[in-house]
């Protein structure tokens, strides 16, 4: 199995802002010659709030040698009283910086 496979579904438990979260993942387009994946996001908590969750992570070549890591979170809330995903932001975030130090360390 690649990291990348499409067929490829998980479930994912996470802790976003102190609360436990579920959900399943699947891979919905992976372009390596950009740089740029898309995952989709359904099932568990995500169906409670929104019809659409989609995470797409792109890795933008600086052109010295770094590279900078864009997020975009795409949803459809399923009605107009769920709050915007900002604590999913703030995890990717928080995410990012985690992996840019532990890079900075090796």
């Amino acid at each position: 199995m690649h990291w990348h496979d499409t067929d490829t579904v998980k479930h994912w438990t996470y802790v976003i802002g102190g609360e436990v979260h579920t959900c399943y993942e699947s891979f919905e387009e992976v372009d390596e010659q950009n740089k740029k994946l898309t995952l989709k996001l359904f099932g568990g908590d995500i169906e409670k709030h929104y019809k659409l969750f989609k995470v797409t992570l792109e890795v933008v070549d600086k052109g010295d040698g770094t590279a900078v890591a864009k997020w975009t979170v795409e949803y459809e809330k399923i009605n107009e009283d769920i709050h915007p995903p900002n604590g999913w932001m703030d995890y990717l975030s928080q995410c990012t910086r985690d992996i840019d130090g532990h890079l900075i360390k090796n």
